[in-house]
């Protein structure tokens, strides 16, 4: 059963982040690149979520809590969590940010995936190339739109 200590050491961190007008009608995103252990986040005063997977990175839709101009992020750190007891290896007990963080800014309509695919013939010689992409529209009404790719060798187009 795992167990978490009842004292456990807490860190805070606050940054002031400034987003121009060409974020307006975005999707916004934070992405956390490593965090150790448990940690919540807040923008503008407002909860936003919370990560313990600290190998992991962890990605929050703050498109709801941020605006033009300045905006306050806060993330409270835990040393100790249950998952703690799951990452138990050889390594220093630290706690804290350890990688980076950083915002995206989607468009309503974008590539959430996409996969490409080779199919090659038996000699090596010829293959086939096959592109599967999801879209998401993450606008109030449908979009009418258009995807092109493009294969190149080196400067060349195939």
């Amino acid at each position: 059963m795992p167990f978490v200590p009842s004292d456990n050491p807490t860190g805070a961190y606050q940054r002031i982040f400034t987003l121009s007008d060409g974020w307006q009608g975005k999707q916004t995103l934070i992405k956390f690149d490593g965090v150790e252990t448990y940690f919540e986040v807040y923008v503008n005063g407002q909860y936003v979520g919370f990560s313990k997977g600290s190998r992991l990175t962890a990605e929050f839709d703050i498109s709801a809590m941020v605006k033009t101009g300045d905006n306050l992020l806060c993330v409270r750190v835990m040393q100790w969590a249950d998952s703690t007891y799951v990452e138990d290896q050889d390594m220093w007990w630290s706690a804290g940010i350890f990688r980076d963080v950083y915002l995206i800014g989607k468009q309503l309509t974008h590539i959430n995936d996409f996969t490409v695919r080779t199919d090659f013939d038996e000699a090596y010689c010829d293959a086939t190339l096959s592109c599967e992409v999801v879209l998401e529209n993450l606008a109030a009404s449908p979009v009418v739109t258009t995807l092109e790719y493009t294969l190149f060798d080196g400067e060349r187009v195939v």
